[in-house]
């Protein structure tokens, strides 16, 4: 480096640019770790397993030492310091990624080229202080704690390594967690409440970092705890990190016995991201599921308060996704105890409107419910409508008249199968992990009949006129039969007309 940062550009020096020497390493570091396909295939599957890539005979660990040092040296002669070198280096990966996503005309060839990068850039990320990412400002005596470079690049980028589906990597979480948490710790101690709105925040915009951390909270919880005590003697851990110690332990009480007690008072998604760990993550009751569950469901939903139906709406969420997430990678999570947990949870709504939105797609405003597509990809979202229709048709007929009673029933049932109609006609529809195992054709099949039994038994209002006519013209491509149903069941115009002629 001695050599090149100060040499001339014009003889492939850096003209004594800091920046200049740094860019070049970091891409000697992305293109050594880019490979081939099928190399990349390769050790995506030993990061799914969980195990560690090695780097014998590699000269990746130098390059990096290289890189630290040029960081290093870079918040010291820079005006702003880590604030300047964070937004650098995110610019880096921004370029990356955009030439990542443009190299090859075929879609899965940019997702793949895409995850690729990010994968590198993520050796990069656990190599840097996790202090750099997240930016403190102190203007007259007063501390300010910046997230939003960490949750923009979380919501942007990171999501796309996710598995399974709407859960960060464990390493990823404890990065971050930890430079937000050590950025935290510099404030002073009057300013405790700056510390407090700016980790308020994260359940708001970045839902996937505090799902994983929840998902992750028995390593953390220690790991965090630790971190603060030394930079903090005696102070407590910021507010939503004591909450979310709560929400955790609320939840596991429930495994022994059905809870009294009222939940902590939490945001929605972390109360049921803390049900979930405790009834469907890692170390959960397996085989049949517990009577104290669903007592703790019947719990929440016999409050029929907005929060309560927020909770298992999210739970809801989270269930569907595992779901989604086992259909996509069968080798990866367990199909049947997610669908279990999801049939659990869908009775307990059938009388709010609120848990469509899990299965909307295009999502529409949804307002207390962002999360459901800001935490995931649009390769599970887009997938919703199967989750509709392989869970519905299951349900007990009973449960499904409350259904139909249901405001904006019939209307999503129409959209999700539009949708699931048009994923068929693509391609798109991969095989459900169902018993017995069914074909796509027999999965829309299923949902044609059901559908067209939902439409015969609704009353004539359950959708407005602009709905009706807005659906009719929708199926009349995809599936003139269903069209007709509505058209002859709900449309005022038919009936009318089939008056006169009696």
């Amino acid at each position: 480096m001695e050599c090149y940062l100060p040499g001339p550009v014009e003889q492939g020096g850096c003209g004594g640019d800091m920046r200049t020497l740094c860019t070049l390493v970091f891409s000697a570091i992305m293109d050594h770790q880019a490979g081939s396909p099928r190399d990349f295939l390769s050790n995506r599957s030993l990061k799914r397993s969980g195990q560690r890539i090695p780097d014998t005979g590699s000269c990746l660990p130098d390059i990096l030492a290289r890189l630290q040092e040029l960081v290093y040296e870079m918040q010291l002669s820079g005006h702003r310091g880590r604030e300047e070198v964070c937004h650098f280096l995110f610019e880096l990966l921004s370029v990356r990624c955009s030439s990542s996503g443009t190299s090859d005309s075929e879609c899965i060839s940019r997702e793949l080229r895409l995850q690729q990068t990010l994968h590198a850039w993520n050796r990069v990320l656990l190599a840097l202080p996790a202090e750099l990412f997240v930016v403190v400002r102190n203007a007259d005596e007063r501390w300010t704690v910046d997230f939003t470079s960490s949750i923009e690049h979380v919501n942007g980028y990171q999501k796309r390594l996710c598995s399974p589906a709407a859960v960060l990597p464990y390493h990823v979480t404890s990065h971050l967690l930890r430079g937000m948490l050590s950025a935290s710790a510099r404030c002073a101690r009057s300013s405790l409440a700056e510390v407090n709105r700016a980790w308020s925040e994260i359940p708001l915009r970045c839902p996937l970092l505090l799902v994983s951390t929840v998902r992750w909270w028995g390593r953390l919880s220690p790991m965090l705890s630790s971190v603060w005590q030394r930079l903090r003697d005696e102070d407590s851990l910021p507010e939503l990190l004591r909450t979310i110690t709560a929400c955790v332990h609320w939840a596991q009480r429930s495994q022994q016995a059905p809870l009294s007690l009222p939940p902590p008072a939490a945001p929605a998604l972390l109360l049921a991201a803390s049900l979930h760990l405790a009834w469907g993550g890692q170390g959960a009751p397996r085989g049949k599921r517990s009577q104290a569950f669903r007592e703790t469901l019947e719990t929440l939903g016999h409050h029929r308060d907005e929060h309560g139906t927020q909770v298992l709406v999210f739970l809801l969420f989270i269930s569907v996704t595992d779901m989604l997430s086992s259909i996509l990678y069968p080798e990866e999570a367990c199909g049947q105890g997610c669908k279990d947990m999801s049939r659990d949870v869908l009775p307990l709504l059938l009388n709010s409107p609120d848990w469509h939105v899990v299965f909307k797609t295009p999502p529409t405003d949804q307002g207390p419910y962002q999360a459901v597509t800001m935490a995931t990809l649009d390769e599970y979202n887009r997938l919703r409508p199967l989750a509709f229709y392989s869970l519905l048709p299951e349900q007990h007929p009973e449960l499904l008249k409350r259904a139909l009673g249901c405001p904006g029933f019939l209307h999503t049932a129409v959209l999700c199968y539009a949708a699931l109609f048009q994923l068929f006609l693509d391609g798109h529809t991969p095989h459900p992990i169902t018993e017995p195992h069914m074909e796509p054709s027999q999965i829309l099949g299923q949902a044609r009949q059901f559908l067209l039994s939902a439409i015969s038994q609704s009353p004539p209002t359950a959708l407005s006129s602009t709905q009706l006519s807005q659906l009719e013209s929708l199926c009349a491509e995809l599936d003139p039969e269903v069209a007709a149903a509505l058209t002859t069941h709900l449309d005022p115009h038919s009936l009318s007309q089939e008056m006169e002629f009696l």
